[in-house]
């Protein structure tokens, strides 16, 4: 009844027969099934979608009779009965969509629930959340597995734009793909992405390196909860010391924060324009300040 709800006339009722061993015996003769067949299954998580709204009651139903066709996939999946019944799935809108109770979704139009923490602005996610979800099953149906890097990026944007703290599969998927060379990537150079726990904010790549510099509060070091993300970091722009470039960025940073307040640069700030400007200066005396950065400066 948990899976099927109370469709009773799919079920034959234990208080009007015998309780005897023989009489179930005659009764599984006749076929009379003691698990539901997929048909059933389908039938019960399209009733829910026509009839009420994903409230948490209906998505736990809903819930119930799915991860039984979950459960069922691998020796169910090659039966033409099976591919008949999920064909209803791939073409209805009857599924939950994660924070929705006022619509059901297509599963085309969902993303999996697997590490959605790092792309979950961006889309819909399935609300089905229990482990006996099964991946194949969910490729069958339409339902994406797998995130675009885009979504990743934008979605590490936006919490780059409102300041929230993004959860480590953020950084993680992106750091696998990393690995794979994935140019998409380069788009976060010289964006305030990556967040700085001790500093409640993002920063940008130049602003963080692998080794400790001098650079007062406009550089800090690798935090220890993203070392290990190093083909990402470096792929955007993460260094061991800063080059022309990071220290015209710095340089500007420090004299813009004292430009709007209106008031000279004093203190340890004062430590950092001077570091910054020496570098530059060494880097005009090498020939290694480009156009570029010249321009900027001017």
């Amino acid at each position: 009844m948990k899976v099927l709800g109370d469709a009773t006339n799919l079920w034959v009722d234990p208080t009007r027969i015998p309780n005897a061993r023989s009489v179930f015996s005659f009764l599984d003769e006749l076929g009379i099934r003691r698990s539901p067949i997929a048909r059933h299954l389908v039938d019960r998580i399209l009733y829910i979608s026509e009839k009420f709204l994903p409230t948490e009651d209906a998505r736990r139903a809903s819930g119930e009779a799915f991860y039984v066709l979950c459960d069922n996939y691998e020796a169910w999946k090659d039966k033409s009965v099976f591919q008949d019944a999920i064909e209803d799935l791939k073409e209805a809108d009857c599924f939950p969509g994660d924070g929705d109770e006022e619509n059901w979704y297509s599963a085309s139009n969902l993303y999996a629930p697997y590490r959605s923490e790092a792309f979950r602005s961006q889309v819909y996610i399935l609300d089905y959340t229990s482990n006996r979800l099964k991946k194949e099953f969910l490729v069958e149906l339409g339902v994406e597995t797998e995130p675009e890097t885009d979504l990743v990026i934008k979605h590490l944007l936006y919490c780059s734009e409102c300041n929230i703290d993004p959860h480590i599969f953020t950084y993680q998927i992106l750091n696998e793909r990393a690995k794979d060379s994935d140019h998409d990537i380069q788009r976060l150079k010289n964006t305030r992405c990556i967040y700085v726990e001790s500093q409640k904010s993002f920063v940008r790549p130049n602003q963080l390196y692998w080794t400790a510099q001098q650079l007062g509060r406009f550089a800090f070091s690798i935090p220890a909860n993203l070392e290990g993300f190093k083909p990402l970091f470096s792929a955007i722009g993460v260094k061991n010391a800063p080059d022309t470039k990071d220290y015209v960025d710095l340089l500007l940073d420090v004299v813009g924060e004292y430009f709007e307040q209106g008031k000279p640069i004093a203190g340890a700030d004062r430590g950092v324009y001077e570091a910054c400007l020496n570098g530059i200066a060494t880097a005009d005396s090498e020939e290694e300040l480009g156009d570029a950065e010249l321009t900027r400066l001017q």
